[in-house]
């Protein structure tokens, strides 16, 4: 397997259990009479989106909510492209957590603070 998919099996694997992650491959394909179909989110979407269930605090009545998720999985060489980077910005300006992790620790370290962001 590939470095870059070892790291998104890896991130998904060790995921918390109020994070629930998919992976978010994307292209196209030709259908047997010719015509293509694209899959996947927008061109420099996250390799693995989905969303993290936090308990909203006291102003709130202590319901849950689901917060919009992504990681954009990168091995140590990789680089970000700037529309993966818009991408990323985009989630961060909507209220949603979207970083870039070169590991699984890395992954859960940026999760962290970003929870911590929504609490400031």
């Amino acid at each position: 397997m590939k470095p870059h998919t070892n790291l998104l099996k890896e991130i998904m694997r060790t995921a918390p259990a109020n994070v629930r992650l998919f992976q978010n491959d994307q292209g196209n394909v030709e259908t047997v009479d010719g015509r293509r179909i694209k899959y996947g989110l927008l061109p420099g979407s996250g390799d693995l989106v989905g969303w993290c269930t936090l308990t909203v605090q006291p102003e709130m009545v202590g319901r849950q909510i689901a917060v919009f998720l992504s990681v954009e999985g990168k091995t140590p060489n990789d680089r970000v492209r700037p529309q993966q980077q818009n991408w990323l910005e985009i989630v961060r300006a909507q209220g949603g957590m979207a970083f870039v992790a070169r590991s699984t620790e890395e992954c859960w370290s940026e999760w962290r603070a970003a929870i911590s962001d929504l609490s400031d």
